[in-house]
């Protein structure tokens, strides 16, 4: 990668300024930490402000970047964050379950704290409304590991061909298991004979008793070069509830909130390019949000029915290099429900916010008219509020993200939206070093995407263009004739119209030759049809089941045609033969 690096350091040369020359000087003796420490001029042109971002943001993301450390003082790195945001989970319970004690023995500031949180939780409970009943859950699985299952054996299939593993306050669960799908390959229970009898499956050999675990195992993810991202892998029987609960919370914040986790990141991203024009929104963002939900929080603010039905189907401890820990926070990543949960209670801490604030006013219209939103851990609200939501966050345990919350200036930045004075300045980041056309494909793609002439300023792809040209040079020509439209994803290489392939029209749909991936699937016949059955039950495809360790087998070139509205995924397998 020697000839990369060089093109990118004489990249961030020609920008001729004193940010560019740090970045140059640090891309030339692999210091990456100073790399990241060089702030790109603020007072600039939001296309100077993006050459220099687009330069410091490309390589910072790269796995295995030389100089970079090694994988185990990141993993120390990641464990020790785990620790100190159960240390601190255990400060915030302590402090806030003082305000379970009568309102006349607690101090004026506490008093207050309780107040509005026990105006919180009564909107919370009329946006959650009566328990679901179990059966009409939308349970699954979800696409990871589970506590006894893991990758690569971690297939649908191959969790429907086990008994799950499960929690002690999840056994209530196994009764309503044991008439699903999953429970019937498992046991081959017979509806007419249940609860008379259950015959062992003959067919799966193992994992024919469910076991039950203290709680989830800690592990982590690479998320860059630099830091690694900690979470918890769930047994199996919870993460499958989970998922049926974190599906409920949020069709109700849809319906009752109008949050709509499903299109969020759009409207987030409208808002930080609004707020970074006229600066009457600020954007918020949390760091280590999810670790940090103190169980005293949780239990101040949901009610009781559902915090006890929630409680029962979290992981009570995480094992960690073998040792058991009992947990101070709520949830963790890896906690099906816990994305939902951590948008409800942010949002339900601002609408207490903007009630006080504009108590003529519903807060519902604040989200109607793009004037706040919450998606996950990303915030966006009035200026006006800004400093209560933060004094807020901070007094329920949470902690700020100061390099990327902007309540002043500019700019702006939510749900992967980088806005200065209105204009997207959002850079392409690359993951790791391509060695193979489709990697390269998705490198030349990358670099499109941030510097297409139709969206964005001409300026862009001139600065660019040795690194494009770059890309496109280390395709072999057959492949790097694929050029077709964006909404075909990676199977194309992105360029200007005049240059696509010419298009095969059937049906109405134009079809481009593109480099496919062959996806690598276990055929049925190597499961058991109780299995099989499961397994269509849950829209696994007819085709097979997919290798979980490799998913493609090769790639080819064929003709290729969808909608724009059905845009592939970079790597998703459409072709087994």
């Amino acid at each position: 990668m020697q000839q990369l690096f060089d093109i990118v350091e004489a990249l961030a040369l020609t920008l001729n300024t004193v940010a560019g020359d740090e970045m140059a000087k640090a891309i030339r003796n692999r210091d990456w930490k100073g790399l990241d420490r060089v702030d790109p001029p603020w007072d600039t042109t939001p296309e100077d402000f993006w050459q220099h971002q687009q330069i410091k943001d490309l390589l910072l993301k790269v796995e295995g970047l030389p100089g970079a450390p090694s994988r185990d003082e990141l993993e120390k790195s990641c464990l020790s964050d785990f620790y100190r945001c159960e240390a601190k989970n255990k400060l915030t319970n302590a402090r806030l379950k003082v305000l379970s004690l009568p309102s006349h023995l607690l101090g004026d500031g506490d008093r207050r704290l309780k107040e509005f949180l026990l105006k919180v939780k009564k909107d919370v409970a009329a946006l959650l409304g009566p328990l679901p009943d179990i059966q009409g859950l939308r349970s699954r699985f979800g696409p990871g590991a589970t506590f006894c299952r893991r990758f690569p054996a971690n297939s649908t299939a191959e969790k429907l061909s086990h008994a799950p593993s499960y929690t002690l306050g999840a056994w209530p669960y196994l009764l309503d298991w044991i008439g699903t799908a999953w429970g019937k390959a498992v046991y081959r229970v017979s509806d007419s004979v249940w609860p008379g009898g259950v015959t062992a499956n003959r067919y799966v050999g193992k994992s024919q008793t469910p076991e039950r675990v203290r709680g989830n195992r800690w592990t982590s993810v690479e998320k860059n070069s630099f830091k690694r991202r900690g979470i918890c892998v769930e047994p199996a029987l919870n993460v499958y509830y989970q998922l049926g609960y974190g599906s409920f919370l949020r069709d109700r914040l849809k319906r009752k909130w109008g949050l709509d986790l499903q299109h969020g990141q759009e409207v987030h991203r409208r808002m930080a390019r609004e707020g970074s024009l006229f600066g009457h929104l600020v954007t918020i963002d949390l760091t280590s949000a999810s670790d940090l939900i103190a169980y005293e929080l949780v239990k101040l603010i949901l009610p009781s029915g559902w915090f006890s039905v929630l409680c029962g189907l979290r992981s009570p401890f995480t094992r960690v290099n073998g040792k058991w820990i009992r947990l101070e926070k709520f949830s963790s990543m890896g906690n099906g429900f816990t994305f939902e949960l951590e948008t409800l209670i942010f949002h339900g801490l601002v609408r207490g916010l903007l009630r006080e604030k504009w108590p003529s006013v519903d807060p519902a219209d604040f989200l109607k008219g793009e004037l706040a939103g919450q998606y996950g851990d990303d915030c966006v609200v009035p200026k006006e509020i800004a400093d209560d939501v933060l004094g807020l966050f901070g007094l329920c345990g949470f902690e700020v993200n100061s390099r990327k919350t902007y309540t002043d200036g500019p700019f702006r930045e939510s749900c992967g939206g980088d806005y200065l004075n209105g204009v997207d300045v959002r850079t392409f980041k690359l993951s790791e070093f391509p060695d193979e056309p489709q990697k390269w494909i998705s490198f030349a793609n990358g670099l499109w995407s941030v510097a297409n002439p139709n969206n964005h300023h001409d300026s862009r792809l001139v600065f660019i263009r040795r690194l494009h040209r770059y890309c496109l040079g280390n395709l072999p020509s057959h492949i790097r004739r694929l050029k077709g439209p964006e909404h075909l994803g990676d199977l194309v290489v992105h360029h200007f119209t005049a240059d696509w392939q010419t298009p095969l029209l059937v049906g109405g749909i134009a079809y481009y030759k593109g480099y496919l991936p062959v996806s690598n699937e276990t055929p049925w016949d190597h499961f058991p049809p109780c299995v099989v059955l499961a397994a269509a039950l849950a829209g696994v495809s007819s085709k097979g089941s997919p290798h979980c360790e490799f998913p493609v087998k090769g790639y080819r070139v064929r003709w290729i045609g969808k909608p724009k509205d059905l845009r592939l995924r970079r790597g998703q397998p459409i072709s087994r033969n």
